[in-house]
């Protein structure tokens, strides 16, 4: 079967509108633009407290370490470039809310540990998060996140498996 049947055609086969799967279309490639849209209220919010969205995800991370953590981890944990986590922890330690101490082991390396100030602000930022979180969730049945939260289940597993199909166990043959 041709890519443009199996466009036109929905879930288990049946004929959808062309507007209807055009959106669903639109909606596949666009998913993104949730996330993109999503960090954008929460800079909004950040902002009233002097940081970025990005460097609240990385004040947070930080008080799961309160003995520290180097920045490669914060770059893994967090999924952003090493470079850009040096930038944002230059940023937050010249606000006085995170400092670079040594390795206790390795001189070459060091640790980023939140300081007081950086301790009381994730507190309250953290606390913030949670009730902004907990009313957006509220306006939701149980019965529509659990919905939702299984349709992004599923494009999730569905996208990974037909990429690894198309492109990644072919490259096997």
């Amino acid at each position: 079967m041709s890519e443009t049947k199996e466009i036109n055609e929905t879930m288990n086969g049946e004929q959808a509108d062309p507007k209807l799967r055009k959106k669903i279309l639109d909606t596949l490639d666009n998913q993104s633009a949730i996330n993109i849209q999503m960090n954008f209220w929460f800079n909004e919010m950040m902002k009233y407290h002097g940081v970025s969205y990005s460097e609240y995800r990385i004040i947070r991370l930080l008080t799961k370490y309160p003995d520290g953590v180097e920045p490669s981890v914060i770059a893994d944990k967090l999924a952003i470039l090493r470079q850009t986590v040096t930038n944002m922890v230059d940023n937050l330690q010249s606000s006085f809310l995170v400092e670079r101490i040594p390795h206790p082991a390795d001189r070459r390396r060091i640790y980023v540990i939140l300081t007081a100030e950086g301790k009381a602000l994730a507190d309250t930022l953290i606390e913030e998060m949670a009730k902004v979180q907990t009313d957006v969730l509220s306006r939701f049945t149980t019965e529509e996140m659990l919905e939702y939260l299984e349709i992004r289940t599923k494009i999730i597993e569905y996208t990974e498996s037909e990429i690894k199909r198309r492109y990644i166990e072919e490259d096997k043959e």
